[in-house]
């Protein structure tokens, strides 16, 4: 199986915040709470917030309280709007279906839509009667891991990644392409 992450792997830039103010870049308060984000995203790079709380507070603050069918609405435009790289279109395609796999961060609410037909593990959004309420699950760092076992791959042959936060993956991959801007370097080969 060869696995590929999504953000800055299959795409130059990540695609979280995008899809965020595609829900919310509407609101008055958007702004003011895209600031709040930049604030928690600091304090995630300082290491006084892990990934899960990052995340909690990004969809606090623009999913919340938003319905199922607004989500959905706004993934379909969104997914419109996201641009794949050369890595897709080089590696990732050339992959037979069966034997390529994405496990991403961001959530499946646009992913789906935007690779339909492909296997897909992902973020999900939690609802509560329609409502976003929260994270459901995060796909980051070791969770990425858990989630392949739980589909019953514990090995993978080629991953490609942007990220060290990976490293899980990394460990069980026999090859591991990293990608920066848009270019792989083998930085894991064993035969």
């Amino acid at each position: 199986m060869i696995v590929f992450d999504f953000d800055k792997t299959l795409t130059n830039k990540d695609t979280l915040f995008g899809f965020y103010r595609q829900v919310d870049g509407d609101s008055s308060f958007f702004s003011i709470k895209r600031v709040l984000l930049l604030f928690t995203g600091v304090a995630s790079k300082l290491k006084l917030l892990n990934n899960d709380q990052l995340k909690a507070v990004g969809v606090r603050l623009f999913l919340k309280g938003k319905s199922k069918a607004t989500i959905q609405k706004a993934a379909e435009t969104y997914a419109r709007k996201i641009q794949l790289n050369g890595i897709y279109t080089e590696d990732y395609l050339v992959v037979p279906r069966d034997s390529r796999l994405i496990i991403s961060a961001s959530f499946e609410e646009y992913l789906n839509i935007l690779l339909a037909d492909e296997k897909i593990l992902a973020s999900q959004l939690q609802y509560k009667s329609g409502l976003v309420s929260g994270v459901k699950v995060n796909l980051y760092g070791a969770e990425k891991k858990v989630a392949l076992h739980n589909i019953g791959l514990d090995e993978i042959d080629m991953l490609y990644t942007d990220s060290y936060s990976d490293e899980p993956l990394m460990v069980i991959a026999k090859k591991v392409y990293l990608i920066t801007n848009g270019r792989k370097e083998v930085i894991k080969n064993v035969d």
